[in-house]
């Protein structure tokens, strides 16, 4: 659940010579979050860079490479990135607020979750969602034991579950998923439920 942004490619002139493995990962999750891992495919992203298959050949070995380092990319950002960008702040419960804003909100990181949850029957994808599942949920966890809760495995899945709930929606095109002023107005709300009743004397408590 992070607010890393995907960088978009823009060919130029001699685009195999230009072209990183990063640009073609970037490719990569952009086409996870339109199509699901079946949009992972050599050709096409070629086409959309600009670039050769030979392009490809020089960074990666085949698909299968490309779509391991995607995941990685993918899963770093849902979890170390998230940690690195909310540290800064104050106190738990502002943490928290700026973590739900940012996972609720329609961001890369989520279309390419969503993207993935469709083949979540693959080894590997099943392998990264389940650790990033992991990863955040822990951190969830210790949040709410800061926040003074003595039920921060519950809370934590339940802001989890809040999170997948509005991406499927979200996937979904809903009319009631929440946005602008109004996911603000939201994410007040869970965040002042979440946090009103985590223990006596805790961050959240009159909030």
């Amino acid at each position: 659940m992070s607010t890393v942004r995907y960088r978009m490619v823009v060919a130029t002139d001699s685009p195999s010579a230009r072209l990183t493995a990063q640009d073609w990962v970037d490719a990569a999750l952009r086409a996870i979050a339109d199509g699901g891992l079946a949009a992972v495919a050599v050709e096409p992203l070629a086409r959309v860079l600009g670039a050769t298959k030979g392009s490809f050949y020089w960074h990666f070995q085949n698909r299968e490479a490309l779509v391991t380092a995607a995941l990685s990319a993918w899963e770093a950002g849902e979890t170390l990135e998230v940690e690195k960008m909310l540290a800064p702040l104050p106190d738990s419960t502002a943490r928290l607020r700026v973590l739900l804003r940012a996972a609720l909100d329609d961001r890369p990181g989520a279309r390419v979750e969503a993207g993935l949850l469709a083949d979540s029957n693959v080894a590997s994808v099943h392998a990264a969602l389940e650790r990033a599942t992991r990863a955040r949920t822990a951190y969830l966890r210790r949040l709410f034991v800061e926040l003074g809760s003595d039920t921060p495995r519950e809370r934590a899945t339940t802001t989890f579950a809040i999170y997948l709930g509005l991406l499927h929606m979200r996937r979904a095109h809903s009319t009631r998923t929440p946005q602008g002023e109004e996911l603000d107005h939201y994410v007040e709300h869970v965040t002042t439920w979440l946090t009103q009743t985590a223990g006596p004397g805790s961050e959240g408590a009159g909030h």
